[in-house]
């Protein structure tokens, strides 16, 4: 028996969206609200609903060979020019 195709169950086509696209976008009601509500809970630095139960635990190997962030230092950029003797 063959297996009926659903419409959930096709690859979705990719979007292309710069940016720019992003930032002219018109958001719905809905949208406004849930950003408005995410940046709320974010801003006070709540992550109480964060669920972490699929993320395993580091073992004392991986814990053991940690190390701290250094602070990196930059790379800075120098040209050097030939100038003529007078």
């Amino acid at each position: 028996m063959a297996k009926n195709s659903s419409s959930s169950s096709r690859p979705a086509r990719l979007v292309i969206m710069t940016s720019e696209d992003i930032k002219n976008r018109k958001w719905t009601d809905d949208e406004v609200q849930a950003m408005g509500y995410a940046a709320e809970r974010q801003a006070a630095g709540d992550d109480s609903d964060i669920d972490y139960s699929d993320i395993p635990q580091l073992t004392e190997q991986q814990l053991a060979s940690m190390v701290r962030l250094r602070e990196v230092q930059r790379k800075l950029a120098v040209s050097a020019m030939k100038t003529q003797a007078k």
